[in-house]
């Protein structure tokens, strides 16, 4: 199947599996800010104010360079594409969609994680795995919008924080 056919059976999927649909609706709306959350104490329990500075300036700056690559792409969404409806309420038209910037967060706060603590940065790196499943189930992403918000990120991440903190 291709990518094309992927998309458009994704709603009539969601149709026939309405609890996978709700649990996927769920996933999108609450796993970002699970995300968000869990840096959050990790950065306030592990890192303390010490750490202040590299672990608000390298994921802001990331977030930055993702947002300047979508307005300079201005990619469309797959649902605008293909003219499908997707799993959650989206504004039509918005383009933007590459490097998926939901990802771009995910992996940029699981990095940090990292950084304070390997598990903890494992945990945040599953969920950002999720965060990043979900963007393309509900079909506001492509899987390369999310492959290049993961990569980007990634590197962003590990040159950021070994500027702060080199080895």
């Amino acid at each position: 199947m291709d990518i094309t056919g992927f998309y458009r059976k994704l709603p009539e999927y969601w149709q026939k599996h309405p609890l996978a649909a709700r649990a996927a609706r769920l996933g999108v709306e609450w796993l970002p800010l699970l995300t968000a959350i869990g840096y959050a104490a990790g950065s306030f329990f592990c890192g303390g104010m010490a750490l202040l500075v590299p672990y608000l300036m390298v994921p802001a700056t990331g977030l930055a360079m993702i947002t300047l690559l979508r307005h300079l792409w201005n990619r469309s969404r797959p649902y605008d594409k293909l003219k499908i409806q997707p799993l959650v309420p989206i504004k039509s038209g918005k383009g933007h969609s590459f490097p998926s910037r939901h990802t771009a967060s995910a992996v940029l706060i699981a990095v940090a994680c990292w950084q304070l603590h390997p598990v903890f940065g494992l945990i945040m790196g599953f969920l950002s795995v999720l965060v990043a499943i979900s963007r393309v189930l509900s079909g506001v992403h492509y899987l390369s919008d999310i492959a290049a918000g993961a990569v980007l990120s990634l590197l962003w991440g590990l040159v950021g924080f070994w500027a702060f903190h080199p080895f």
